[in-house]
């Protein structure tokens, strides 16, 4: 396989962006195959974080692509601010060959330098534990969403144990189309 980059995504990479989603997540039986409708309305939110949306390039084609969103996390009066991961994607005939998981560390790290402790995921039990993601259940962390526990997770930064965090998860307005 060729080199790739990773670098943020810029307004003009938009385009390729919504192609590569609707690609990657195609024949993806756990979708709901919205995903580049919710990203595009995530990259109009005011609190789009543009340093947390990055593509994989190769041969000036988007092959890849990740994007962490603010979310809170609601426990009666209590509301703490996390980054909810959604979506990665990968171009089908580049899939495990490393693209993902370079997407991931670029991210973490990313999110590490910035100071948050929390990055929430809804994505495939087998896939983001290699991470370091564990279920968010055993947090009492839950989803607005009727999805199996065992798709939820979270990965803890910067040394935080997530003692102090539960509660409810609540999305940017896109994430409910």
């Amino acid at each position: 396989m060729q080199s790739f980059t990773l670098r943020q995504a810029t307004k003009d990479d938009y385009p390729g962006i919504y192609v590569l989603l609707r690609k990657a997540f195609k024949d993806d039986e756990n979708s709901a195959h919205n995903e580049a409708e919710i990203v595009a309305g995530l990259l109009r939110e005011e609190s789009f974080l543009a340093e947390f949306s990055i593509v994989a390039v190769m041969d000036d084609q988007i092959i890849g692509y990740i994007l962490l969103s603010p979310i809170e996390i609601i426990n009666g009066p209590e509301v703490n601010k996390a980054l909810a991961l959604a979506p990665l994607a990968v171009h089908p005939s580049l899939q495990r060959m490393g693209i993902g998981a370079a997407l991931i560390e670029k991210v973490h790290e990313l999110a590490e330098e910035k100071g948050h402790s929390l990055i929430l995921v809804t994505g495939h039990d087998t896939y983001y534990p290699r991470f370091g993601y564990r279920e968010a259940k055993n947090y009492s962390i839950s989803v607005p969403f009727n999805i199996p526990s065992k798709f939820v997770m979270v990965k803890f930064l910067n040394g935080y144990s997530g003692k102090a965090i539960s509660g409810k998860v609540k999305y940017p307005a896109p994430f409910y189309y």
